[in-house]
């Protein structure tokens, strides 16, 4: 019974975890262009580069969908930290459904 029940939970655990998983990141440092596009789709260069980057990921930016609330939210803490000229760090997704060589941000860190 007792083997099952861990069979059955390390089971579960390599089913979920993958899609727990983030994509890559930026270095902490500062936002240098903030590019928008007509169809709501934001492009954010940092002064960084990006570690661990996602395949299809083939440009050194970033990308989210200004058009929804979520990324309203993100874009705001972006220029924001730009205004103040806040160093942050950028974290992905690990996904490029956004912009086809941009990955999607999934949080944007504010490092002091």
């Amino acid at each position: 019974m007792k083997k099952n029940a861990i069979k059955s939970i390390i089971f579960l655990f390599l089913c979920v975890y993958p899609f727990c998983a983030f994509g890559g990141w930026s270095d902490p440092g500062f936002i240098t262009i903030i590019a928008a596009e007509a169809d709501g789709a934001v492009v954010v260069y940092d002064t960084t580069g990006i570690s661990s980057r996602a395949s299809c990921a083939t440009g050194a930016r970033f990308a989210l969908r200004a058009n929804t609330t979520g990324g309203q939210s993100t874009l705001s803490a972006i220029i924001t930290a730009h205004n103040i000229k806040q160093k942050i760090q950028l974290m992905g997704t690990g996904g490029c459904t956004i912009v086809s060589d941009a990955e999607d941000i999934a949080y944007v860190i504010y490092i002091n």
